[in-house]
């Protein structure tokens, strides 16, 4: 028997250090190199968007995640998950002896793996490292990483990487994205109660959702609050009143009536900067410029801007007549939009919409029902891109037999519905930072939507000029020069000749430049584009913030070029700004998960493997500060006496340029205030016309008033640079730069010997767009 004992003796001592030397040299080394990287990983979470003023604006993911540190959750959160999922979690090792005997004792009765006996430490090892396979080979490596994980994390560490990576249903990873979805407010909030609940989703997310099965969740929650009372963690009068509290989680937002676009175009922008993954490997919190409040005036002004254009166009028709005879008893004989008691066709209640068929006269029908149209409607105007001027009525345009859709009012009388058609988009920006503070996309834009002010891009029109005239600026011309508006003609491309007319049709002769700017004389920025040369303006206005692709030809004067809302504005903000860019500015700054700062608009960001510097820094100037102060006095000029006079304000110095493309397609107003730049386009998607006599001072300027109005209050003019000088002019002080002081320079290229035109003009390509005589003031 002794012999016996020291022969065990023996061999222990003999197995036991090689046992060891095996672990050491290759055991833990290969279960370290597979835990590698977990002691500072963090499970992708959701970029996280915040307003100028700090508030929640948007969160976007991969998966539904929010980051939060364990000494920043309440002690009732991981005790409730420890006392549901696994008691003995602070006594064992990461493998629980006793969980997995009993795991496997009922397996040998099921005669199959139906339990694990899993500690969370083994949870988390499974889901991160190992997989989800069930065999007895998976769940010995599993046991040995989650010992191992256990010794090297730590109790506290691998706590709070569950409770931040566990599913808790509805899309929520983690207890921060699940207390605000199923509760309304941070996981630092959470009560008793509210912990339970969320423990309890843990084994069935599905089954226990406290949307979908309420009183299940609530059973489930009282068996957690049982198990936190068997732990000692919670007395048995908490629990008893955490189990009387209702299950009733918020209803989910289904959508934003105000900011969907802002949103958009932000959530663009960071993945542009940052690429598709890296956002939420960070965890991103992003700060904006965005105000709220402004947003909401400027949607309202582009939507009342666009339904005003409506109105005096008219509804459209719906470009279905319906042959005579059997089609037509066809659709009424199926009451379409009408409804129905059985298999009878009922007579519509107030304020329904339905198809009808126009009969004679103002009557038209639906099923068996006649109603007559209300008389302004019929008498009032249609939209119809082929009528020529005198417009018809609605009575006039309708043929017999063709549908339109109609409303019925509380007078039985029937109008036509309200369909709309005009679209348009606005952008404000701080001029100074460049920071968008609004963006309008349209008149309802869905959430990753089409954006009209970041992807349309449309004719500018005259809205394009100030890029004309400061490149003429910059060229040595003066605000003080003469100019002349006349006549001008150029070969086409095709044997013909172009030749640009003005909105009013006439010619004015001899005027100083700044005039010929307020009155938009396309003549004149012809003459002006000739005498520059095509290419200077466009290289001057890209270099001031255009992207797009730019006509190099005389039409470009006139913005035969499509340019989208937003580098519109950013260009313009550049001129103001005194000729320095600075691209659109969406993210003031970065921070990581753990509330790090890892960057600042114009500032290089601070992440691994980034080499990037946001928007905001100041670009190369593209414009000397006394040509760009003149091409602003010349905006100024705009609103003080031109097309943009209904912007003045006695109060504030605006300028700005009104902007209409051929066939009235596009309506624009482009300008700033002594703070911000803004701009305002208006047209149809489908690049028809808006109508006769929708310019930029009617249809777009409006609604830059109203958002130009509500902007917070400033300085009440722009400070001028040192590189000008005041002189008087015949209505107020004028800034311009010295040297142009006293000059009185006749600008008429091809009439006057001082400027010289090219011996072969630039032809206008045959292809070349057609582009509108600009507006007179509205």
């Amino acid at each position: 028997m002794i012999r016996g004992w020291a022969f065990l003796v023996l061999l222990l001592a003999v197995l036991v250090p090689a046992v060891e030397r095996v672990l050491v040299a290759d055991v833990i080394p290969a279960l370290d190199e597979r835990l590698a990287g977990l002691q500072d990983w963090r499970p992708p979470s959701v970029v996280r968007v915040l307003d100028r003023h700090g508030a929640p604006l948007d969160e976007f993911s991969l998966v539904r995640r929010v980051w939060v540190p364990l000494d920043a959750l309440p002690d009732a959160v991981w005790q409730a998950v420890v006392a549901s999922e696994d008691s003995r979690y602070f006594e064992h090792v990461g493998v629980d002896p006793v969980g997995i005997l009993r795991a496997a004792w009922v397996n040998l009765q099921a005669g199959r793996i139906v339990e694990g006996g899993s500690t969370l430490t083994q949870q988390l090892v499974k889901n991160l490292v190992v997989g989800s396979e069930r065999s007895y080979g998976r769940k010995l490596e599993e046991a040995l990483l989650a010992w191992r994980l256990d010794r090297t994390l730590g109790k506290r560490r691998v706590l709070e990487l569950y409770l931040n990576y566990v599913y808790l249903g509805s899309g929520n990873y983690g207890v921060e994205a699940a207390a605000r979805d199923y509760f309304g407010h941070p996981a630092a909030a959470l009560d008793a109660a509210e912990a339970a609940l969320l423990a309890g989703l843990i084994p069935a997310p599905s089954a226990y959702s406290p949307r979908r099965n309420p009183v299940l969740a609530a059973s489930r929650r009282g068996m957690v609050l049982d198990r936190m009372v068997t732990t000692g963690v919670l007395d048995a009068a908490s629990a008893a009143a955490a189990k009387e509290e209702p299950v009733d989680p918020p209803r989910r937002e289904t959508g934003r009536e105000v900011g969907t676009a802002y949103i958009t175009a932000v959530r663009r922008e960071v993945r542009r900067l940052l690429g598709d993954q890296l956002p939420f490997e960070v965890g991103l919190t992003v700060h904006t410029p965005y105000d709220p409040a402004l947003q909401a005036i400027a949607e309202e002004a582009v939507r009342k801007a666009a339904a005003a254009v409506e109105r005096r166009q008219g509804p459209r028709r719906s470009g279905r007549v319906l042959a005579k005879g059997a089609a037509v008893d066809a659709f009424l004989a199926e009451g379409r939009g009408l409804p129905r008691a059985g298999d009878e066709l009922v007579r519509p209640s107030a304020g329904a919409c339905f198809p009808a068929v126009h009969l004679e006269g103002d009557a038209l029908r639906a099923g068996p029902f006649r109603y007559r149209m209300v008389g302004e409607a019929w008498r009032g105007p249609v939209w119809d891109p082929d009528d020529e001027a005198p417009r018809r009525t609605l009575g006039q345009a309708l043929e017999r037999g063709e549908l339109l859709e109609v409303c019925l009012r509380a007078d039985g009388l029937v109008e036509p519905a309200p369909r709309p058609w005009a679209e348009g988009a606005a952008v404000v920006l701080d001029t100074e930072t460049a920071e968008v503070v609004a963006l309008v996309g349209g008149r309802q834009v869905a959430l990753e939507g089409f954006l009209r002010a970041t992807q349309a891009r449309r004719q500018a029109g005259s809205s394009f000029k100030p890029y004309v005239y400061a490149t003429a600026l910059a060229a040595g011309r003066g605000l003080l020069d003469t100019v002349v508006d006349a006549p001008i003609a150029l070969p086409s491309g095709n044997g013909g000749t172009w030749s640009p007319q003005n909105y009013s049709g006439g010619f004015r002769g001899a005027l100083p430049l700044r005039s010929a700017f307020a009155a938009s004389l396309n003549t004149v920025a012809v003459r002006l584009i000739l005498s520059t040369g095509a290419q200077r303006v466009a290289t001057l206005a890209q270099r001031a913030g255009i992207r797009s692709t730019l006509r190099v030809d005389p039409t470009l004067a006139l913005g035969s070029s499509e340019v989208t809302v937003l580098e519109h504005t950013a260009a313009l903000a550049g001129i103001v700004r005194g000729g320095v860019p600075r691209a659109p500015v969406f993210v003031r700054a970065l921070e990581d998960m753990l509330g790090r700062p890892v960057g600042t608009a114009g500032a290089r960001v601070n992440l691994p493997g980034v080499d990037l510097v946001l928007p905001g820094e100041p670009g190369v100037r593209f414009l000397e500060a006394g040509a760009a102060w003149e091409t602003v006095e010349l905006m100024l000029a705009t609103v003080q006496e031109g097309t943009g006079r209904a912007a003045r304000r006695a109060d504030e110095e605006r300028g700005g340029k009104t902007g209409t493309s051929s066939d009235y397609t596009d309506a624009w107003f482009v300008g700033f205030t002594p703070t911000h730049t803004l701009s305002v386009w208006l047209g149809q998607d489908s690049n028809q016309t808006l109508g006769p006599g929708e310019t930029g001072g009617r249809a777009a300027l409006p609604a830059w008033i109203q958002i130009a109005d509500a902007l917070p209050p400033g300085p009440a003019s722009l400070p001028r640079p040192p590189e000008v000088v005041p002189v008087p002019s015949a209505d107020r002080w004028l800034s311009v730069r010295p040297s142009h002081v006293g000059r009185d320079v006749l600008v008429v290229p091809g009439l006057s010997p001082r400027v010289p035109l090219p011996a072969f003009p630039t032809p206008v390509p045959a292809a070349c767009p057609p582009v509108a005589a600009e507006e007179g003031a509205p």
